[in-house]
């Protein structure tokens, strides 16, 4: 077989190697004692194996291999032609090896070992460099250098012809364009081989037909850590790539196996989560922690096919302390190792049907938690809508929270006083019933609205009148100075205007905003579409930043100050002011340019998207008695006046608190993103929910403290909204990769709405020009690496011309660049 069929078919050989008889003279039989360090030793003269018994060798073999397995390798084992001597060895491209397969492998008929390379190794790639020039250890340290990596590198490898350096690829391997392999030149030796998926390649104790050995160059042994890290970028820059071959390119994986720019099924991330969770039990002391880290790393890197990142949270907390590494170790290792994954994220892509169906888990509404009168008005009325619980209950809740305001409190520690200041947001499709049921949670409030009106009504009515008497009073005095030696006339104060109390309001400026706490003890902003209001915050003055903050710093319950020219000045201490709203599933994307400012705006929201079916009409009404019993509970939720103490918590409550408190910390430490912001107010919340959920239940909410029981209610009440906001964050996550232009939208959605329009590939210098030319070259590149790494756009590279210069890079969104051909225009 010629080396152009050895290459295509993976196999680790170079133009030139013969493929003679096994010599009489260096076969088994004949074959001296050694050891693995033997083997291995440097200095050997013409790099040839020392001899050894079979016996030791298939021992020798067997080691070696378990420790590449060790090392998440897959290993086959290679006969004298350097071809895998064991059956249907294409298995082992698609599926992680067991430590059954491995220890079954047929060593005794093996001249050596070949790692699998490609994701089913952890992303291992081999470049091999063939019929080295010269000195083989300095030309493989000038490329190692190349590649950012160390002169003392443990896998870089002395063969019989040439070398290898093995490392781990980052990135999206679109420039691979279909193909496992790439070739190339460097100067100082015949060809490169870069060799990923579909493809393997000898590694040491190894040898030839003819006694040649493999090597490591800095270490005796197998390495005791995986293969570097190099950005594929880094890697392209290193050589002289050839375009692919139509020959090398392979027929798309069946299995878990794709490339890095296919579609992989379900079962292949769960297979390879669960791999790395098998890595991180069996990490060895000393290696813990850095296990613990590339675990989830690699995990992080497949964040954007759907993968509860809760979940794998936890599986990796477990699966770390049954290593025996220390909680705080684990915590770090795991935060640190999913945000450099998801920052670096593989270009897999999740085949459409699954895709559709691999949404995040959003559980139902936990209505046990309700006080009995409460859940029985949601029960009602959802069966009266013909919509969800959740639909009804969460914006009851918004109410209630609004009606107590700031005359209720939850101490859970001094100098820890919290007030029911929430933001609410649902998620329903247009006809879902959303807004019948926020109308029903809301007609409670709507009533004491409609009492406040009236008695302002009638206070105004004397306050007009008292007012005219006071202006006759002083018309009558005169406005000058009699005979009193210069002084003025004694002047009533002029009677003071009534305000109205608030419950709710839809003008929800800052400007209209704080007059209106200022007379209120709360008030609920509400809006049928949330979306409207974030997006028109500041319009009426064009202030929407100032506004922005205002809102972030009222949710903290910081003191409001208003400063309007013409207006006394306002202080409010405590402002409690409830957003409550909906939103449709289509018009979420929306709210992504909002999400990417990472201001911590979304993450303040607890959000409900709760499951909808058509419901049949239905001739269903909420029994007076159930309204009744509610709108009692209402009216005296701010019937209290004066200083009222916080409620405090029990102590079990307090065990409680302490408990998730910290539990949810760790979760914090492991998240990245908009869920970690949205976990770190999950104490706030759960503050406030219990405190709402304790005044609903007590007539005097004083008399008791909060128990154990309310606190737990409260805590399904936020891991309900957690798992909701997941599923939220996951919708953002996609619209941010849509594309949009005009005010709002983020540089990422332009950059795709660009290259739409353009319809081809393009240069990053016209795309900048294109988003008008003032996009620093840093940013934009930066963003485009990371759309590459996401597998939202591919890139290639255009071989420098006839005079030279830097080979031209291009760009495409993925999944288009095949209409187009080498110039960018469209393929008739």
């Amino acid at each position: 077989m010629n080396s152009e069929e050895d290459a295509r078919n993976g196999v680790d050989a170079s133009p030139g190697d013969n493929h003679e008889k096994v010599d009489p003279a260096v076969s088994d039989e004949n074959i001296t004692i050694g050891t693995i360090d033997d083997v291995m030793r440097r200095g050997n003269p013409g790099n040839r194996a020392p001899r050894q018994t079979a016996a030791c060798r298939t021992a020798e073999l067997a080691e070696a291999a378990g420790r590449y397995h060790r090392l998440g390798l897959n290993v086959v084992t290679v006969g004298g032609s350097k071809r895998p001597n064991v059956p249907s060895w294409e298995q082992y491209q698609r599926t992680r090896q067991s430590g059954e397969t491995i220890g079954g492998l047929p060593y005794e008929t093996a001249y050596g070992l070949a790692v699998v390379c490609g994701l089913v190794s952890g992303g291992v790639c081999c470049l091999d460099y063939d019929k080295i020039e010269g000195d083989r250890a300095a030309f493989l340290s000038c490329q190692l250098e190349a590649l950012g990596l160390p002169p003392v590198y443990p896998w870089a490898v002395e063969t019989p012809s040439g070398g290898h350096i093995w490392i781990r690829l980052l990135g999206d391997l679109n420039a691979l364009d279909g193909c496992g392999k790439l070739t190339g030149q460097v100067q100082g030796c015949h060809h490169v081989e870069l060799r990923f998926d579909g493809h393997y390649a000898i590694v040491p104790p190894s040898r030839r037909q003819d006694g040649g050995s493999y090597r490591f160059l800095s270490v005796d042994g197998i390495p005791s850590v995986r293969p570097a890290e190099v950005a594929f970028d880094q890697v392209l820059t290193a050589a002289e790539w050839n375009e692919p071959r139509f020959t090398e390119r392979r027929a798309p994986s069946k299995g878990a196996l794709a490339l890095a720019s296919k579609t992989v099924t379900s079962e292949y991330v769960e297979a390879a989560i669960q791999g790395e969770l098998d890595e991180v039990r069996s990490a060895v002391e000393g290696h813990r922690n850095d296990t613990v880290f590339k675990a989830a790393a690699a995990i992080g890197s497949m964040l954007h096919l759907g993968i509860d990142e809760g979940e794998v949270v936890g599986r990796l907390l477990v699966a770390g302390q049954t290593s025996g590494l220390p909680h705080e170790e684990i915590v770090s290792a795991v935060r640190s190792g999913l945000k450099k994954g998801a920052e670096n994220p593989r270009g897999l892509v999740l085949s459409e049907p699954e895709a559709a169906q691999v949404e995040v888990s959003r559980p139902p509404y936990p209505l046990h938690v309700l006080p009995p009168a409460v859940r029985d008005f949601v029960v009602e009325a959802a069966a009266c809508v013909g919509c969800p619980p959740d639909m009804v209950a969460v914006p009851l809740l918004a109410y209630a929270g609004v009606t107590i305001g700031r005359t209720r409190s939850i101490q859970i520690k001094p100098r820890y006083i919290k007030h029911p200041a929430f933001w609410f947001a649902v998620v329903g499709a247009p006809g879902s019933g959303k807004s019948p049921a926020d109308g029903l949670a809301r007609s409670f409030v709507e009533a004491l609205q409609a009492k406040a009106h009236a008695d302002w009504h009638t206070a105004h009515q004397e306050w007009r009148i008292e007012h005219e008497l006071w202006k006759q009073r002083i018309k009558g005095k005169g406005s000058g100075k009699a005979s009193t030696g210069g002084k003025p006339f004694h002047v009533d104060p002029e009677p003071e205007e009534p305000g109205l109390e608030h419950y709710y309001t839809t003008d929800s400026t800052i400007e209209a905003l704080a007059p209106m706490l200022s007379r209120s003890a709360g008030v609920a902003i509400a809006h049928d579409e949330i979306v409207g209001w974030v997006k028109g915050m500041g319009a009426y003055n064009g202030a929407s930043a100032r506004d922005r903050a205002e809102f972030l710093s009222l949710w903290a319950e910081r003191s409001l100050k208003s400063d309007r020219r013409g207006r006394a000045p306002i202080l409010i201490e405590n402002p409690v002011a409830v957003i409550i709203g909906g939103v449709q599933p289509d018009v979420l994307s929306d709210l992504a340019g909002e999400a990417g400012k990472r201001d911590g705006f979304i993450d303040r929201f607890l959000w409900s998207w709760p499951e909808q079916r058509p419901a049949p009409w239905t001739e269903k009404t909420v029994s007076p008695s159930t309204a009744a019993a509610v709108e009692a509970i209402f009216n005296r939720l701010r019937a209290t006046s004066g200083d009222v103490a916080p409620v405090t918590l029990s102590g079990d409550a307090r065990s409680f608190w302490r408990d998730w408190y910290n539990e949810n910390g760790a979760v914090v430490e492991a998240e990245h993103g908009l869920m970690a912001g949205i976990h770190a107010k999950g104490d706030v919340q759960l503050a406030r929910l219990a405190l709402v959920l304790h005044v609903l239940a007590h007539d005097d909410p004083n008399a008791s403290a909060v128990s154990v029981d309310t606190m737990f209610g409260a805590a399904e009440l936020v891991e309900y909204h957690f798992a909701h906001a997941r599923a939220v964050v996951q919708r953002l996550g996609v619209a941010v990769n849509t594309a949009h232009t005009g005010r709002g939208s983020t540089l990422r959605q332009r950059v795709i709405a660009r290259l739409q329009k353009h319809g081809g590939w393009m240069s990053a210098t016209d795309i900048a020009k294109g988003l008008g030319g003032h996009i620093p070259a840093a940013v934009r590149d930066q963003e485009l690496a990371r759309m590459e790494a996401e597998g939202h756009v591919r890139r290639r590279v255009r071989p420098s011309g006839d005079l030279g210069g830097r080979p031209a890079v291009q760009w495409a969104l993925t999944g288009s660049a095949d209409e187009f051909d080498n110039t960018g225009k469209v393929v008739a």
